[in-house]
């Protein structure tokens, strides 16, 4: 029996450095899901509509094929950037022929805000069963703003899944840290929670900084003046670099789990070891 890597993700020009081809490529994506005519994406919206078949004609042309057998079952997005890096990990794996010994779900969902409302009903109505998805890597609360050092990673010690971030971390030179600020509780406020309550082993990440670095002050001001407004546009400064080494580091990580011999396990004591949990 098969089993699943799924990804629920979501965000993010005055460019820092050029960017390579690659990285254009990506911002292409961006550009296309944060453009005046997607009007914000905002849920059940026509630009959210217009937003969604835009992901599912890219998904097309990256070669993937409809999980289940109601079709796509995507719900929706929220982050322009990082819908375009599974578009973009889509096209790198379809352009390379690459095989990966585990199957991939890509699942783009809505309404993460509105109460993780999209992943809320995917885990609720999955199209594949809960026991044959092995992980989960959420893309949210990253912004490719300044460079990448140093990652904060969610749910870093609640399974054997956050040992494969850190050995993947290592080797490109990056480092990896719980989450400093455990009041934020954005543990449960992104999409990956949902995957945990109903046992999959999951985290996600921030970009994360040193505490009184200027790449702290970049971060708070990035949230005072653009979070959830209108400044949180194309042109906006953005690292190419970063947001390029954040890309090949979910690469790895997606790669190393889809072919490691073992499935990422619950450490024990976790509360997550069995679903329902609230």
């Amino acid at each position: 029996m098969r089993h699943r890597i799924v990804f629920a993700f979501l965000c993010c020009a005055l460019f820092a450095t050029e960017p390579n081809d690659a990285t254009r490529r990506w911002w292409s994506h961006v550009a296309a899901l944060a453009n005046d005519k997607m009007e914000g994406r905002d849920t059940a919206s026509d630009g959210y509509r217009r937003a969604a078949r835009y992901v599912v004609a890219e998904f097309e042309r990256a070669g993937l094929k409809p999980a289940g057998e109601s079709g796509y079952y995507q719900g929706a997005f929220d982050d322009a950037a990082y819908v375009a890096t599974l578009i973009d990990f889509a096209e790198r794996l379809h352009d390379a022929g690459r095989k990966l010994k585990r199957s991939l779900l890509f699942c783009v969902v809505t309404g993460e805000e509105k109460g993780l409302l999209g992943s809320k009903y995917f885990t609720a109505h999955p199209t594949i069963a809960p026991e044959r998805m092995v992980a989960n890597i959420n893309l949210d609360q990253l912004r490719p703003i300044f460079p990448l050092k140093l990652l904060t990673t969610l749910a870093l010690d609640e399974s054997t899944l956050g040992d494969t971030v850190k050995q993947v971390a290592a080797a490109m030179g990056i480092g990896i840290q719980p989450d400093p600020e455990p009041e934020r509780n954005l543990l449960r406020r992104s999409d990956h929670y949902s995957f945990m309550q109903i046992g999959v082993p999951a985290v996600g990440f921030v970009f994360g900084y040193e505490k009184g670095s200027p790449d702290e002050a970049v971060y708070r001001r990035w949230y005072a003046e653009r979070y959830h407004s209108p400044a949180d546009d194309l042109k906006q400064p953005w690292d190419p670099t970063a947001a390029a080494r954040f890309n090949d580091f979910f690469a790895r990580v997606v790669e190393a789990l889809a072919d490691a011999p073992q499935r990422p396990r619950w450490k024990p004591g976790s509360p997550y070891a069995r679903p329902g949990v609230r």
